[in-house]
Order: C-alpha cells, then structure tokens, then sequence
C-alpha cells in the first residue's frame, strides 16, 4: 500500500498475522487451479527460493516421502528456518487430519 508521497507505507499486521498470510499465501500456490487436477498438489515444484516453493517440499515430504528432493529439502531450510519449521509442522498436521 503506497501513502500520498509514493512510498511503502508501513504495515499495520504483526509479526503472527503475517506469518500466517505468508502461509496461507504459500499452501494456496502448491494447488494447481485451472484443467482436470483442478485444486491438486501440483506436479512440478513452484519457483525456487519462494514461500510457496518451501511449502511445496513439506507437503511432498509429509504426502510422498519417495518423491521428495534432498537437496530441496536442504536449500529450503537454509532460506528461512522459522518458515521452513512452521511449514513442516502445518504440513504434519494436514497429514494427519487426512488420515
């Protein structure tokens, strides 16, 4: 959000809330939205080094442990380990509320 002189305007979120809408934001983009796998884990990896990219890999880890990339899984974590944590565990548990 710009103010009246064009320059970024501070937000007004905590650091919680924006966590959680970096998460929301990231789970969102790992589902493909458009054809016939409509609302699917996509196939191939979001861009790599983004939020959506970390939380692509925990969900693969958690869902098909046997198609996860080990050197994706250590790239993610070096980017941003309270993300990289707080994805592992949301991904846990959406395992297993599905079981």
């Amino acid at each position: 959000m710009l103010n009246k002189l064009g320059k970024q305007a501070a937000s007004r979120l905590t650091s919680d809330e924006a966590m959680i809408e970096r998460l929301s934001a990231a789970y969102a983009a790992c589902f493909t939205t458009r054809g016939a796998n409509k609302g699917t884990l996509r196939k191939t990896a979001p861009k790599w080094r983004t939020d959506a990219h970390v939380m692509w890999n925990a969900l693969m880890l958690e869902f098909f442990p046997y198609q996860a990339k080990p050197f994706s899984l250590m790239s993610n974590n070096m980017l941003d380990t309270e993300f990289h944590t707080l994805c592992m565990e949301f991904a846990r548990k959406a395992y297993e509320a599905s079981a």
